[in-house]
This record gives C-alpha cells, structure tokens and sequence, in this order.
C-alpha cells in the first residue's frame, strides 16, 4: 500500500502568519517570506498509578503545543503581528524609512500560524494550521554578519482556541496556496 496524497511532505513550501482580532476574527495574512523551517511539538500531561509494586494506570492529556519558525531576513509585517505593534513608515521614493518599535510594557497579542509543504509521493500537499499562538519565547537573534543574512528566529507556544482546537493536519490532493479559513 503506497501514500495517500500529502502524507510525505517535502520542503517548508509557504508560512503566513495571521493577527486575531479582539473579537476573535482573523485579520489579513501576513507571508512570512524566505521562510526555513517550522515546526511544532504537542505537549502532554501525564501521570503513572503505581500500587503492588507495578504501575496500574497511565493517563495523559494535552496540554497546547510549542511551536518555532526560522526565516531569512527581516520581515517587519511579520514582526508587527508577533510583537502587536503597528510599523510606522514614512515619506516618498527614494527616501521611505519604516519602523518597529516595541517597548517592554507592550502586550504580546495571540495570531495563528499556517505552513504549507508539497507532497513528493502522491502529489498534494500539507497545510498545518495552528490556530492560537503567541510568542514567548526568544525572538531572533537579529545578528548582522560579514557574509551572512539574517537568520530571524521565533518560538512560542499555542493553545485551544475553543472553536478549532489546537492545530489541524490538512492534506489537499491537488497542491494549492494557504487559505485562512
């Protein structure tokens, strides 16, 4: 029996990460360009009943997950959905300049991560959707470096968001673009 159509993902293909609004809409996706890497890890809760010297039961549950992204370059949209603040640019070609400021009384607002990679067996794709995500962990390093690009960092983690769950596993027969839905 082969693969089904995107149960073998190949490379890291699209990221978009998407702002939740106050009222739990979604905002417009953001392409996280030159994206690396990005994976998740689901964390559990477990427990063990020992009693006559052996263990009786085990029972777990899932507590959310961790999630990190790696992207080439700096993308200041993608910064201002993690870090909930609003670029700031100005003036006219060939003179533009845009800002990121953040401050340490800024409260780091929730977004939802999706990444798409094509299948190499089968055709297709995968989509994994991580619906409630917030970065707490570290962001960067921002290292600037003779012969070298930036390499943008994140980690965070993730919770239910009471209307998806925690994350989906999406498989598309015919490969398609991320579609926030």
């Amino acid at each position: 029996m082969g693969f089904n159509y995107g149960e073998v993902p190949f490379g890291l293909r699209d990221v978009k990460l998407t702002p939740i609004n106050a009222n739990g809409s979604y905002g417009s996706p953001v392409d996280l360009y030159s994206s690396q890497d990005f994976q998740f890890t689901i964390n559990q809760t477990s427990q063990k009943l020992r009693g006559d010297d052996s263990n009786t039961a085990v029972a777990g549950t899932i507590d959310g997950i961790s999630w990190s992204i790696g992207a080439g370059g700096i993308s200041l949209s993608a910064l201002a959905v993690i870090l909930g603040v609003n670029p700031v640019s100005s003036g006219t070609t060939p003179n533009r300049t845009s800002v990121i400021r953040s401050k340490n009384s800024d409260t780091r607002p929730y977004f939802r991560v999706d990444g798409r990679s094509i299948g190499s067996e089968a055709g297709g794709s995968l989509i994994i959707t991580l619906f409630k995500c917030r970065c707490t962990g570290k962001i960067g390093p921002f290292e600037l470096k003779d012969g070298s690009f930036i390499i943008t960092k994140l980690e965070g983690e993730g919770v239910d968001d009471d209307i998806h769950g925690l994350f989906d596993l999406f498989t598309q027969e015919t490969d398609a673009e991320i579609n926030v839905r």
